[in-house]
């Protein structure tokens, strides 16, 4: 048996374990990657301690905690005092939901999670900064979502929110962060007064997108209280100036076109254009829906979660009419009246 101790002041820490000789090459690869959630109970003497702190994770809409339900995975990001990036902290597989931390001495750190995002820098459609440890800072850290040719794709359902935590040694404190929802679901449905023109494959267009957030804690500009009861508060992270655009391409069935954007979150100042086309022929002219938002009142600064449905009925080119689309499986539905374009 040997004993080992690799201790870095800049971050969390590997303490004085007993490890066996035949793993310390192993150890020696990955050791720069490698976070405990063990206890301290492995050290050499019973009175050496680890300073530490445990951080609970939750997602509530209203009152209830649902994150099984929405949040697969994580990805936690540590950050010193200073802002300047320590390393990615991995969840532990047999329980997500729950983070311990354990370092060198009792110090500050600020934790980023960003939930449903892919295992790698580039994920699967949204992407995150390429963090260097010791040199990429708070500020340097942002979220953008893939680019196709000149649009982008539906992102992932993603959460985020960030938690400043301390590391005691005596009465390690405790944490709950409560995450948000940082994407926003527009359910479309496309009919026409008479038969439609074509059949076959139409494009749908929403421009004026969101194209990226910075992750920084510091530019938070929206905090909404969900639950006060229990203290559940969701933060959003700043958009950033860029716009995009996001399209779907849609079979015609039952003369109706049916689809689904999932975007970035949508400002009650940056509401998006929709408009329909078959090939390069404009089905219809751009829809502003920020006039139906308007009289719908469907502001999405107040709305914690985003889930909008709108219904376009087509008599001709430049005669529309946009209403909210019922659904009679949806529980969380929003009245509102039609509206002439």
């Amino acid at each position: 048996m040997m004993i080992i101790s690799n201790k870095n002041t800049q971050g969390v820490f590997l303490r004085r374990l007993w490890i066996p000789s035949c793993v310390m090459g192993l150890i020696g690869v990955l050791g720069s990657f490698l976070f405990l959630f063990t206890s301290c109970r492995n050290v050499l003497s019973d009175e050496d301690c680890c300073p530490e702190a445990t951080i609970h994770y939750r997602y509530v809409r209203y009152t209830e905690d649902e994150y099984k339900t929405f949040v697969h995975s994580m990805r936690h990001f540590l950050f010193n005092a200073e802002g300047i990036y320590e390393r990615e902290i991995p969840s532990n597989p047999k329980d997500p939901q729950n983070l311990r931390l354990i370092g060198t001495e009792d110090t500050k750190y600020t934790i980023v999670t960003v939930g449903n995002l892919g295992d790698d820098p580039i994920g699967k459609n949204a992407i995150i900064t390429t963090l260097k440890p010791h040199e990429t800072t708070l500020k340097d850290f942002r979220l953008w979502l893939y680019e196709t040719k000149d649009y982008r794709r539906n992102t992932e359902e993603l959460f985020w929110n960030f938690k400043e935590i301390e590391l005691k040694e005596t009465n390690p404190p405790h944490y709950i962060c409560d995450l948000a929802n940082i994407h926003c679901h527009l359910f479309f449905q496309v009919t026409w007064v008479d038969a439609p023109a074509y059949d076959g494959t139409y494009r749908v267009d929403l421009t004026g997108l969101t194209e990226s957030y910075s992750l920084d804690p510091m530019q938070s500009p929206l905090t909404l209280e969900i639950y006060k009861q229990n203290n559940v508060v969701h933060n959003f992270p700043l958009h950033e100036p860029a716009l995009t655009n996001h399209r779907q391409e849609v079979n015609l069935f039952n003369h109706t076109l049916s689809g689904e954007f999932i975007t970035l979150r949508y400002r009650a100042d940056r509401i998006p254009t929709i408009q329909v086309f078959y090939g390069d022929e404009e089905i219809t002219m751009p829809i502003d829906l920020s006039k139906a938002f308007a009289q719908w009142g469907w502001n999405p600064d107040t709305r914690a979660e985003q889930i909008y449905r709108i219904e376009i009925v087509i008599k001709d080119k430049n005669n529309v009419t946009l209403r909210p689309w019922f659904d009679a499986t949806i529980n969380d539905w929003v009245n509102g009246g039609s509206i002439s374009m």
